[in-house]
C-alpha cells in the first residue's frame, strides 16, 4: 500500500517568505519615515508617520506577514502533529492573526493596537518556547540552539534597552528563528 506523504514546502516557503522579507519591509519604512529612532520609537509609530509610504509598508507588512505567520504556524502543526512542535505551530498561527490586528488597527486607537500587539508578541514568545524546547527533544540540536540564542539576546536586550528597542530586537530573533524554522520543517526527518 502506498501512503501519501504531507508536503511542506508550501509552509517551510511562507515561513521563510515571512521572516526575510518582514525585516526587510520594516527598515524600508523606517528610512522612508526618516524621523524613527531605535530605542526611541515602537514600531508601530510607523504605522501612523506621516510619510505615507512608511506608514503603508508598517501596515501591510504586518497584514502580510500575519498571514504569512497564520499558514506557516498553521503547517508547522499539522506536519509535526505532536507535542510542543505542534503546541509552537499553534500559537504561531494565533499570533499571526494578532499581527494582521497590528497592522489594521494603528495606534490612532491606541488601546485596541496595544491589546492586539501585546498578545501577539506574547504568543511569538510562547512559541519561541515552546519550539525550542521541542526541538531539543526531538534531537535537532542546531535549531534549538538558535531559539535559545534568539531567546537569551531578546532577554538581555530587556535589560539593557528601553521597551522600543527591546521590541526591535525580539522582531529580529523572531524573524531569524522563524527562518531557522522554516527550513528544519524543510529540511529535517523528525
Amino acid at each position: 500500500m502506498v501512503t501519501k506523504q504531507k508536503s511542506v514546502a508550501p509552509f517551510a516557503f511562507v515561513g521563510i517568505l515571512s521572516g526575510v522579507l518582514a525585516p526587510i519591509m520594516f527598515v524600508i519604512a523606517i528610512f522612508a519615515d526618516g524621523s524613527w529612532t531605535f530605542n526611541v520609537d515602537m514600531l508601530s509609530a510607523l504605522g501612523i508617520s506621516n510619510v505615507a509610504i512608511a506608514a503603508s509598508l508598517f501596515k501591510w507588512t504586518c497584514v502580510v506577514a500575519g498571514i504569512t505567520l497564520l499558514f506557516f504556524g498553521a503547517g508547522k502543526a499539522y506536519i509535526r502533529m505532536t507535542g510542543l512542535d505542534a503546541v509552537s505551530g499553534l500559537f504561531l498561527a494565533v499570533s499571526g492573526v494578532f499581527l494582521v490586528g497590528v497592522g489594521l488597527v494603528t495606534l490612532d486607537n491606541a488601546n485596541i493596537h496595544h491589546f492586539f500587539a501585546a498578545l501577539h508578541f506574547a504568543m511569538i514568545l510562547i512559541a519561541m518556547v515552546a519550539g525550542t524546547v521541542g526541538d531539543w527533544q526531538k534531537g535537532r540540536l542546531i535549531t534549538a540552539s538558535v531559539g535559545a540564542c534568539a531567546l537569551v539576546i531578546f532577554l538581555c536586550s530587556t535589560v539593557g534597552l528601553t521597551m522600543a528597542g527591546a521590541e526591535v530586537v525580539l522582531v529580529f530573533c523572531f524573524c531569524v528563528w522563524t527562518v531557522v524554522q522554516s527550513l528544519s520543517l524543510a529540511f529535517s526527518k523528525n
